[in-house]
């Protein structure tokens, strides 16, 4: 894989948690400002439980990750023994 592709394939990768990540952060900062429900939007360090957060993305985003890895792992392995078969 030449550097090209690893780059594009990169940030295919990346792009869509990034942009998830950046909505759910917006949408929180929006709900705090304003003062909404503090069981979506609590004010207090960490969120203190708040429904609506970025905590929450850590294992969504962990299993994504995960398939999409193993995924391009699976695809290079292949790769690899079509080239080293006897």
């Amino acid at each position: 894989m030449n550097e090209s592709n690893f780059d594009i394939s990169t940030r295919r990768l990346i792009l869509a948690p990034a942009l998830i990540t950046l909505g759910i952060t917006l949408l929180r900062l929006v709900g705090e400002l304003n003062r909404w429900s503090p069981a979506l939007f609590n004010r207090e360090a960490g969120g203190g439980g708040a429904l609506i957060g970025i905590v929450w993305l850590v294992p969504i985003l962990g299993v994504y990750f995960a398939l999409r890895l193993s995924k391009a792992a699976l695809e290079s392995l292949a790769v690899v023994m079509l080239f080293s078969a006897d």
